[in-house]
């Protein structure tokens, strides 16, 4: 009887060292979007400056093309 008290209170720290509280959970989601804004933004960032550079190499190629007529 006594070594199945012990395997049960074993097993009972083991739970309880793995349960996982709301303050982790809220902790864990606010990490998570912390990160994906900040892969967001700098993906947003990446776009406009492609969107940006596009922009100034067809004007370049439109001012070329008029010149040229």
């Amino acid at each position: 009887m006594a070594q199945a008290e012990v395997q049960a209170e074993a097993l009972a720290e083991i739970a309880l060292a793995n349960l996982v509280t709301k303050d982790d959970l809220k902790q864990a989601i606010d990490n998570l979007e912390y990160r994906l804004r900040a892969h967001l933004e700098a993906e947003l960032r990446k776009q406009m400056l492609w969107f940006f550079t596009a922009q100034v190499a067809l004007f370049g190629a439109l001012a070329a093309l008029i010149k040229l007529l």
